[in-house]
């Protein structure tokens, strides 16, 4: 299902609900009256069960509000640790937007990958006094993984660009999107 990428400063559109929430990621879509809310953190691996339990208790007045309006709601935490590790949440929620295995398998090896780099460089900057922007950290398997195809054999490249758009899916996101597709049952 084609969808649409775009970057605006209200977290939900208002036929959804009002809110000053902002879920990392927001897939709605009006036809069916589904919106998914997705949450990534990054703690510490020790710490990765309370972040999950934070996030969720966090964003769990959101979801219910969603509900209430008659929207088929479910909200994902997904945890990547400082150090690698990534938790289960990470799999099953790209399972359930239907990304195809491997795809996720380099995804989940990006973000890993990511997490740690990001990690070791605010590591080797904790003395600076002053915090420079750096380069995005990653290798390009967030860029491959963006493009790849998916189980029905057709390609669904998103550019994230502002302005892709589609039919009746949007995807709304802070930083960047990996790509997927809303299922029709979760």
């Amino acid at each position: 299902m084609p969808c649409r990428l775009f970057r605006e400063t209200r977290p939900l559109p208002p036929s959804i609900t009002a809110t000053d929430q902002r879920p990392d990621i927001v897939i709605w879509s009006k036809m069916v009256k589904r919106v998914i809310l997705i949450e990534l953190t990054i703690p510490s691996e020790d710490n990765i069960a309370d972040a999950e339990f934070r996030k969720k208790d966090k964003y769990s007045g959101l979801a219910d509000a969603c509900r209430s309006a008659s929207w088929d709601t479910h909200l994902w935490t997904i945890e990547v640790g400082v150090r690698r590790f990534v938790a289960g949440s990470f799999r099953k929620c790209l399972k359930m937007l239907d990304v195809p295995n491997p795809t996720i398998s380099r995804t989940q090896s990006a973000a890993s990958k990511t997490s740690l780099r990001c990690s070791y460089s605010i590591y080797l900057a904790r003395n600076l006094p002053d915090w420079k922007p750096l380069e995005l950290l990653t290798d390009g398997l967030a860029a491959k993984t963006a493009h790849d195809g998916h189980r029905d054999g057709t390609s669904r490249a998103m550019d994230c660009e502002p302005s892709l758009s589609c039919d009746d899916v949007t995807l709304d996101t802070r930083d960047s999107v990996v790509g997927s597709s809303l299922p029709e049952h979760p």
